[in-house]
C-alpha cells in the first residue's frame, strides 16, 4: 500500500513538473505593457532644453480612439509596409509635457523587453484632426524614444516576435533535470513493486 502511494505521489510530481515545464519553456515576449518614463529630464524640446515628460489616463472622450487603434487592421493600415502580423498595442497614455514647450519634443519612454533591434512604432492622436498619425521613433535597450509635434494620446507599438524573451535557459534547463529525476523515482518504483510480485 506505501509503494502504491508512493508511485502514485511521483507520478503527480512528474505530471504538474511536465506541466509548469512546458509553460516555461515556451517563449514569450517580455514587453510588460506598462510604459513608464524617468522621472526627470525624460525628453528636450525643440531648442535642445531638458524637460520633462509625464504620463496619465487616456480621457474618456478618447476612449472609442483607443479601442480602435488596438485593432489589427487599424494598425495595418497606419503602418503599411512596416506592419507585421506579430505586431501589437502594447500600451496607450497621455503624454503630458510642461506648459510652454517649444516643439518639436524628443521623449525617451522606458519599454521593458524592448531591445535595440526591436521593431516599433509609435502612434499619435491628433485631436484636431481625430485621427492616429505615426511619428518618428527609435528602439534602445529598454526603451522607446519619439519625437513630437503636438500631445495628446499615444500608443506604443511593439513587434513581439523580436522583443527580449523572459524565458531564461537556466530556469528551463533546471526543470528538465527536476522532471528527468520526478521520471527516474517513478520508474525505480515500478521497478521494485514488479520485482516484489514476482517474488510472491
Amino acid at each position: 500500500m506505501r509503494l502504491k502511494k508512493l508511485v502514485s505521489a511521483a507520478a503527480a510530481a512528474v505530471l504538474a513538473l511536465s506541466m509548469s515545464l512546458t509553460a516555461v519553456a515556451a517563449p514569450s515576449p517580455g514587453v510588460s505593457g506598462v510604459v513608464t518614463v524617468d522621472s526627470v529630464n525624460n525628453g528636450v524640446d525643440g531648442n535642445g532644453n531638458k524637460i520633462t515628460a509625464t504620463l496619465g489616463e487616456v480621457p474618456a472622450e478618447y476612449q472609442d480612439a483607443v479601442a480602435e487603434v488596438r485593432k489589427p487592421e487599424t494598425l495595418k493600415a497606419l503602418l503599411g509596409s512596416a506592419y507585421k502580423d506579430t505586431m501589437s498595442v502594447v500600451d496607450v497614455r497621455d503624454v503630458i509635457v510642461p506648459d510652454g514647450t517649444v516643439f518639436p519634443a524628443t521623449i525617451t519612454f522606458k519599454v521593458p523587453g524592448v531591445t535595440a533591434s526591436t521593431n516599433v512604432a509609435v502612434l499619435h492622436y491628433d485631436t484636431d484632426k481625430k485621427a492616429w498619425e505615426v511619428v518618428d521613433s527609435k528602439a534602445g535597450q529598454g526603451t522607446i524614444t519619439a519625437t513630437f509635434n503636438s500631445l495628446s494620446p499615444v500608443a506604443f507599438v511593439v513587434d513581439k516576435s523580436t522583443s527580449a524573451s523572459v524565458t531564461s535557459p537556466q530556469t528551463g534547463e533546471h526543470s528538465m533535470v527536476v522532471l528527468l529525476g520526478a521520471v527516474a523515482v517513478v520508474a525505480a518504483c515500478g521497478a521494485v513493486g514488479l520485482s516484489r510480485k514476482k517474488r510472491a
